[in-house]
């Protein structure tokens, strides 16, 4: 789902996210405006939307721009406190 900034929001991901996050047999992943990064991983986490990657997205004079925002799978990572795991990621 690529979202543009009026759509980060708790409405948007109940009445399109979810939906298209709980389709059986794909992987879902969401794309928002650089800055809505952290934003769209709180709302996903509230409402319990687990994406298989976060993107961010913006136009630069070379063109589109997407970069990945997940945190990676790691063992490691759930054995850090919150505060280090928030530190780590990349809004």
């Amino acid at each position: 789902v690529v979202a543009i900034t009026e759509e980060v929001n708790e409405d948007e991901a109940r009445a399109n996210w979810a939906p298209a996050a709980s389709i059986p047999g794909t992987a879902f992943y969401l794309f928002v405006p650089v800055g809505c990064g952290a934003a769209a991983k709180k709302i996903c986490g509230r409402l319990k939307i687990r994406p298989e990657g976060y993107r961010t997205w913006r136009f630069t004079p070379q063109g589109l721009e997407i970069n990945d925002i997940s945190e990676p799978s790691s063992p490691i990572a759930a054995l850090m406190p919150g505060f280090v795991r928030r530190a780590l990621a990349t809004p």
